[in-house]
């Protein structure tokens, strides 16, 4: 866990109760009342954990991201990401009573990931908040321990407009790592739905990639590689950021494609029919809904 300085926290208003939370699941490594006090934490977040600020929300689903720093009794502060989904209404109710809401897939998908030893935002906690008087909507929440770095999205902006701190031989190594990263999925029979740049993030010391959302994991059965399923996310790493107009250079597609297929005949095979992909899915407005770009 990171450490970090700690923070002055406020107390809570004295005619404001707490939030008692249900823990659904927890990370086997947290010991469950360290686990306890997490879910509390979270559950009580502008008065339990510092440096709580919002990160995204989209206002159709009510979906929401946060970012804080959670202080463990005896132990260095540890930097969070708060997911939560509302369950609004019954059929959200029913599917999380089924583990089927967007929290459960993302909680399924980063333990298979960490299974086959593929990097992600470890998982602390998954939880559950009772309708209170400042939320009268019940919600889930996943908690994961936040990653240092930047998403892959903002490098491909950065090397796009020129403001990257890259040389053309670093970007060449990104480029080659995050190949690695598709070569692992495809080696542990999973694929990842959902692998946009703005789900990946890079750390800063070692380019080292990692998925920081994982709810498009799936198990895949092979041939993998040469699926529509596999090459249609493929796709997404060129979609979001012509999308945000931060088209991604040719000459790290085509590190991209040497890496993850050395054959030759293969290769170009590959290039073929992911191009004719693209050509099919640009021919709609790949702008998103929400910039992923904006701070």
């Amino acid at each position: 866990m990171a450490t970090h300085q700690s923070q002055s926290r406020t107390q809570p208003p004295s005619h404001v109760a707490p939030v008692a939370p249900i823990l659904r699941w927890h990370d086997p490594a947290l010991p469950r009342p360290l686990a306890q006090a997490l879910a509390v934490a979270c559950a009580n977040p502008t008065t339990s954990l510092a440096e709580y600020q919002p990160l995204k929300f989209d206002s159709a689903s009510g979906h929401a991201v946060h970012a804080a720093l959670w202080h463990a009794p005896g132990a260095s502060a540890t930097p969070i990401i708060i997911k939560t989904e509302p369950l609004a209404t019954a059929t959200a109710r029913l599917r999380a009573a089924l583990g089927l809401t967007r929290t459960d897939r993302q909680l399924r998908g980063t333990r298979r990931l960490l299974a086959a030893n593929i990097p992600a935002a470890p998982a602390l906690a998954l939880l559950d908040l009772p309708p209170s008087p400042t939320h009268p909507t019940a919600r889930r929440l996943l908690i994961l321990q936040r990653l240092p770095g930047e998403t892959l999205l903002q490098h491909l902006a950065d090397i796009h407009t020129g403001a990257t701190p890259l040389s053309p031989p670093k970007q060449h190594d990104l480029a080659r790592r995050v190949s690695t990263l598709f070569a692992a999925l495809d080696a542990a029979r999973l694929i990842n739905r959902d692998p946009k740049p703005s789900n990946i993030l890079i750390d800063p010391a070692t380019l080292a990639p990692a998925f920081i959302d994982a709810v498009g994991v799936r198990r895949a059965w092979p041939p993998l590689r040469t699926s529509h399923a596999f090459l249609r996310s493929l796709c997404v790493l060129v979609i979001e950021p012509r999308g945000v107009h931060h088209p991604v250079r040719h000459t790290l597609i085509a590190r991209f494609l040497h890496t993850l297929e050395p054959n030759p005949t293969a290769r170009r095979w590959l290039w073929r029919v992911l191009t004719n992909h693209l050509r099919t899915r640009l021919q709609h407005d790949p702008t998103p809904r929400v910039n992923p770009l904006a701070r």
